[in-house]
């Protein structure tokens, strides 16, 4: 995979009793995609990530399918990411006993030593390891979800692997807002309401939450979608200019170009489009 593209992880908390998710809204002045409704998450950190140790973690205990990048060995450093990412953005550390295996979620909303211990993660990924010493890290939990791909026509790309994490409450989030604005717990369909107004639901976002909300009581962990999904984008030519998302399955995908990871934006009609009304899109 082109080097330019950097690998990252996201995390969907699900709530399946409420059915409601975790989402977090970027800022105005986030350097990527501004003004958006997006899951907790970011890039792979690769020293820190990568050489987490292994033995202050539950991986031995990970079954089922995974997710692994092209190019990639292992999973380990993208749920590793996962997990800090989700510590750094939302206060919350997931983890499990030692001795039992016993999972907990902690919170620095509760734990004056664990909120500093966040601001030097910030600061230097690293540390997220000496967290650590009283239990392990529960990447266990994390069920592989689905990956993505963003399209050519974006300066910055990102190849994310998506996880999901069963909650049993809506937690309380200490947010950093650094890069995010709000964040809140809401029903994928009152999400998608949200996104009506003045704040963006990226495709990745849309298509995931549609998803979840379409699996009724379905086991999410048997729902993992291990198949690399890359937008093609289509521009309208006619008004009212819209920028178009099309995914595996649509009749516009293609499915056998040679490298999709290239394909730049693409010109097309309403009429070609073949959407009665513009609205729609």
């Amino acid at each position: 995979m082109n080097a330019l593209i950097r690998k990252s992880a996201s995390t969907i908390l699900w709530n399946r009793e409420l059915r409601n998710i975790l989402m977090l809204q970027r800022g105005p002045t986030a350097k990527f995609m501004p003004n958006t409704f997006v899951f907790p998450g970011g890039v792979v950190e690769k020293t820190s990530d990568t050489n987490f140790p292994v033995d202050i973690t539950n991986y031995g205990s990970v079954s089922g399918t995974k997710i692994i990048p092209k190019g990639d060995d292992s999973d380990f450093p993208l749920r590793i990411c996962s997990l800090r990412e989700l510590f750094e953005e939302t206060g919350l550390l997931f983890v499990a006993d030692k001795a039992n295996s016993k999972k907990e979620v902690l919170s620095t909303l509760t734990d004056s030593g664990l909120s500093k211990m966040r601001n030097k993660v910030r600061e230097k990924p690293s540390l997220f390891k000496d967290l650590f010493k009283d239990f392990i890290a529960d990447v266990e939990c994390l069920i592989p979800w689905s990956t993505w791909l963003t399209p050519a026509t974006y300066p910055m790309r990102f190849n994310v692997v998506f996880y999901a994490i069963n909650v049993d409450q809506n937690y309380d989030i200490d947010l950093c807002d650094k890069e995010m604005f709000s964040c809140f717990w809401e029903k994928p369909s009152h999400i998608f309401a949200k996104s009506k107004e003045n704040v963006i639901l990226p495709p990745p976002q849309y298509y995931e939450l549609m998803r979840i909300r379409l699996a009724g009581d379905t086991d999410l962990s048997e729902m993992t979608d291990s198949n690399l999904i890359c937008p093609q984008i289509y521009k309208t030519i006619d008004e009212p200019i819209k920028i178009v998302n099309i995914l595996p399955g649509d009749n516009l995908f293609i499915d056998n170009f040679e490298d999709s990871e290239k394909l730049k934006v693409r010109e097309i009609s309403w009429k070609d489009l073949n959407m009665n009304d513009p609205k729609k899109i």
